[in-house]
């Protein structure tokens, strides 16, 4: 009976500690950061290839633009992930990270700025879509450089 009530009692218990994430330290995060801006500067490469032709295909245009956006979105989440490490970070990593917010942001901007390009359908949409990818490559560069300290704190 005694055993019975155990492990009634630790089923709870395990089956909450299955549920809850893992928890990731540091350098997990780091790395999945440098990670996911290396993705951020293939769609922007591959945008910028695909409007190098005569006639880009939209829908393509339209998804890696989206991807993009999307992949940026969880460049932030990470760095807000990161932020939880700040008081732990060597002061290198901790300068990098204030630095990262700002890059982001602008990283973020230039993304956007593609898909309103897409959606407001102008004349100059292939250009303005192309500024815009130029300066998501410019900025996803930027950020990798910025957060270098990461991959140097591995």
């Amino acid at each position: 009976m005694k055993a019975v009530l155990c492990v009634l009692a630790l089923f709870p218990l395990l089956a909450s500690a299955q549920t809850q994430p893992a928890v990731r330290d540091l350098s997990a995060v780091s790395h999945e950061m440098l990670a996911a801006i290396q993705t951020v500067r293939n769609h922007s490469a591959s945008l910028l290839k695909e409007l190098e032709k005569k006639e880009p295909d939209r829908q393509v245009v339209q998804a890696l633009s989206t991807e993009a956006v999307a992949q940026v979105k969880q460049l932030r989440k990470l760095i807000e992930e990161l932020d939880t490490f700040y008081e732990k970070m060597p002061e290198a990593q901790q300068s990098a990270l204030r630095r990262s917010w700002s890059v982001a942001m602008i990283l973020n901007g230039c993304m956007e700025s593609a898909v309103d390009a897409l959606a407001e359908n102008s004349r100059d949409v292939w250009s303005e879509v192309r500024t815009s990818a130029e300066c998501a490559q410019r900025r996803a560069d930027q950020l990798e450089e910025v957060l270098a300290p990461f991959r140097r704190g591995r």
